[in-house]
């Protein structure tokens, strides 16, 4: 009787083993289904085919819905460049928002919240600048050149959110500064 239950426990641990197992191989294959999916969802909304660009996009949580949000990565990095976001900045942000027609409670507005309260990491801005380079390949010149000045033009604005006495005199810091060339350097190549 008790080799019986011990044979009935074996049983009983093999079919555990084997179940989770399964479910883990199918959770992996799943996974990679989803990024897969992610990566072309991408690639058919930018026309970009590098493969290493999108799998970091995917890596940093990107997908075609929260593509839109991609666009304001420099703005936000212009907003951290000197270590806080102060209120000017966040609004000017949050406005931009709003004229983009970004619903709060929407995946791409949720996404630009968090890097608003906790300062998203440097890998976030290379991988902007590395779809933005990509991306310019794409695109007819006039194109880009619409791309950079908005995308410039959008940064500039941030930086001179928390400008001087009453509005009047625009300061940037020295760290905005150097984010700003690193934008302009990204539609130059």
């Amino acid at each position: 009787m008790s080799d019986e239950l011990f044979e009935d426990r074996r049983r009983a641990l093999e079919e555990a083993f084997f179940k989770k197992y399964n479910q883990e191989v199918l959770d992996r294959l799943k996974a990679e289904e989803r990024r897969k999916s992610a990566k072309q969802g991408l690639a058919d909304a930018t026309g970009i085919t590098d493969d290493a660009v999108l799998t970091r996009l995917v890596d940093l949580g990107f997908d075609a819905s929260t593509l839109l949000a991609f666009g304001l990565v420099p703005a936000v990095e212009v907003a951290w460049a000197d270590g806080v976001i102060d209120e000017a900045e966040r609004s000017q942000i949050l406005n931009r928002l709003a004229a983009n027609s970004f619903p709060a409670g929407s995946a791409a507005y949720e996404m630009i919240a968090s890097w608003l309260s906790r300062r998203p990491p440097s890998a976030l801005f290379d991988a902007w600048v590395a779809y933005t380079r990509a991306l310019c390949k794409t695109l007819a010149p006039a194109d880009r050149e619409w791309l950079a000045s908005t995308i410039i033009q959008r940064s500039k604005e941030v930086a001179n959110a928390s400008g001087g006495l009453l509005g009047l005199v625009l300061r940037k810091s020295s760290a905005e500064g150097d984010v700003l060339r690193k934008i302009e350097a990204a539609f130059a190549s």
